[in-house]
């Protein structure tokens, strides 16, 4: 396992190719589309298996914020729906 900030996904994410390496990788996989692209192009070429994923944003906390909203958004107090200049 491999921690790091999202800039360097892409870059961990070949290297780890290179060696060998299967990857699961966390969004965002990459910043830029050329980046992907060698990420793509990597894990072809060394035959390995590289999976994105939102890990962090499957845990309780995360889960949490969406009971705050109602169901239905007419529910919603007038300070929390957008004015249609916002939308």
């Amino acid at each position: 396992m491999h921690l790091d900030a999202d800039h360097w996904h892409a870059y961990m994410t070949v290297e780890a190719c290179k060696a060998g390496k299967d990857v699961y990788v966390e969004k965002p996989s990459c910043r830029f589309v050329e980046e992907g692209r060698k990420m793509v192009q990597a894990a072809r070429k060394y035959n390995r298996i590289v999976q994105a994923g939102t890990m962090q944003r499957s845990g309780a906390t995360s889960k949490r914020p969406r009971n705050w909203w109602p169901a239905d958004p007419s529910e919603m107090s007038p300070s929390a729906t957008p004015s249609k200049a916002e939308r």
